[in-house]
């Protein structure tokens, strides 16, 4: 066999292998010209524009969104979210796309605008519609197995202490088709939230409020991340000490705010309030607590008792999605 005849054969044998590459490499990548598109994102925070949202009684810590002047919740420098890419209609872990696996990307605080935190970002397939899962986790907690996010919210009294149990969520953008506009992940608050205006009444008038309690409380439960769902079993319940705002809402004495397990029917939830070094205890009426929405109850403490009222209409914090922004400019 002379040489010129086997490098033909050789030529041969390998022409099929290098055909099949080139077209796996066209459908993961994209582009009829085998360009490759990545994927950009762009993250925004359902809030509302509430007055009591922008109470923060102490420092905002450094590394973890925040709320602005106006009320919108903002990102921090040092924010990141994991992000997931799924065919369009898939199930979580069954269906992840290769390369868009727990991407983490960090988080833009001006524009909102996520980078991949390791430099290599998602790239679309060529052919196939996908889903984006996506969260941004406050604790240093890590996730199990079994993606389950467990928190303790029993001490809730600075800043700090709450944003650390208020996981957001991402699950809007689905059946995206490859193109070079970003994504905008639209994150949701997994807890539900209670604020509580307190007024004095007769008899305390004037008096020294130390400490509010929600005793019976579900103070420690997890959240199956790959749904955004609280998970079923209750791990645990005990007292929660909410935050006390810097300044009080409207003509209340005290304003205390708290994040709640969503999906719970609270029974006999009890809210005690300290005046004067003195134990007073309310019943708060029984109810749902929807993830991402706020429930105001007016309290009035009397030397006789506590009135709880019913929750003013919960309201979504989803009252405007914004584009993140430097609220000083």
């Amino acid at each position: 066999m002379t040489t010129v005849t086997y490098k033909k054969l050789l030529l041969l044998s390998v022409l099929p292998a290098i055909m099949l590459a080139s077209c796996s490499r066209e459908d993961l990548d994209g582009g009829d010209d085998g360009s490759r598109t990545p994927v950009a994102f762009t993250a925004v925070v359902q809030s509302a524009a509430l007055p009591q949202l922008t109470d923060t009684g102490g420092s905002s810590p450094a590394t973890r969104t925040t709320l602005g002047p106006d009320g919108n919740t903002k990102w921090t420098q040092g924010d990141a979210v994991n992000v997931f890419m799924l065919t369009s209609g898939g199930t979580f872990l069954h269906n992840i796309i290769p390369g868009g696996d727990n991407v983490i990307h960090n988080v833009d605080p001006a524009s909102g605008a996520l980078t991949p935190a390791e430099g290599t970002p998602m790239y679309y397939p060529a052919d196939t519609a996908v889903d984006f899962i996506a969260w941004h986790n406050p604790t240093d907690h890590a996730l199990d197995n079994n993606y389950i996010l467990y928190l303790d919210v029993y001490d809730q009294t600075t800043v700090e202490k709450q944003l650390a149990v208020d996981p957001l969520y991402s699950d809007n953008a689905k059946g995206i088709s490859r193109g070079k506009n970003p994504v905008a992940l639209q994150f949701r608050h997994l807890m539900s939230k209670v604020r509580f205006d307190i007024t004095l009444g007769l008899g305390l008038t004037n008096g020294n409020l130390t400490e509010v309690q929600l005793q019976k409380a579900i103070s420690y439960q997890g959240f199956d991340m790959r749904y955004g769902f609280v998970r079923g079993v209750v791990e645990k319940r005990e007292a929660i000490s909410p935050l006390r705002s810097a300044v009080p809402s409207g003509g209340a004495d005290a304003t205390y705010t708290a994040l709640v397990f969503p999906r719970e029917t609270y029974r006999n939830l009890d809210i005690v309030i300290t005046v004067n070094g003195k134990e007073y205890t309310g019943t708060i009426p029984v109810g749902d607590r929807e993830a991402n929405t706020m429930y105001t109850y007016p309290v009035t403490v009397r030397e006789t008792g506590v009135e709880v009222g019913d929750s003013l209409h919960g309201r979504a914090l989803d009252g405007r999605r914004t584009a993140y922004r430097d609220p000083r400019q």
